[in-house]
């Protein structure tokens, strides 16, 4: 499976084969912000059904899009916010939306554990969707 991101027509970052990956994304409602923009929330699987290898090829892929992306601040107020939650046994919310404004941080913060357990799917869209502070009720 070929992991990609598309915002509209046009896709910003495509990976060879990345199992274990679900991303949100959650569109501004501000009319005057840039069409490019977007509030991007990773949910990474990081339970015993994805081996060490695929769990550190999504880590990388989070990492490199990142890296890509303009990252909001009071710099670049039309850059993306990015989310990362990971999930097993319980759901690990690394950063939210709005804690890094510095992609560097950002970038050391995508080091997520490779943790084994139970895929908690389930538990980790619940907790994306009433937790992290999404432009609109989904």
């Amino acid at each position: 499976m070929e992991a990609q991101i598309t915002l509209g027509e046009k896709t910003v970052f495509e990976a060879p084969s990345c199992e274990g990956l679900f991303v949100i994304i959650v569109r501004p409602l501000v009319a005057e912000c840039n069409d490019s923009t977007a509030d991007i929330v990773f949910a990474l699987d990081a339970s015993g059904s994805i081996s060490r290898d695929d769990f550190e090829r999504v880590v990388q892929f989070v990492g490199a899009v990142v890296q890509s992306l303009t990252i909001r601040s009071d710099l670049t107020p039309n850059g993306f916010q990015v989310a990362l939650v990971s999930f097993a046994d319980d759901v690990d919310v690394r950063f939210n939306l709005s804690t890094y404004t510095d992609k560097e941080l950002m970038l050391a913060a995508v080091n997520v554990p490779y943790t084994r357990g139970r895929t908690n799917l389930d538990q980790a869209l619940r907790y994306t969707h009433s937790c992290l502070p999404f432009h609109e009720e989904i």
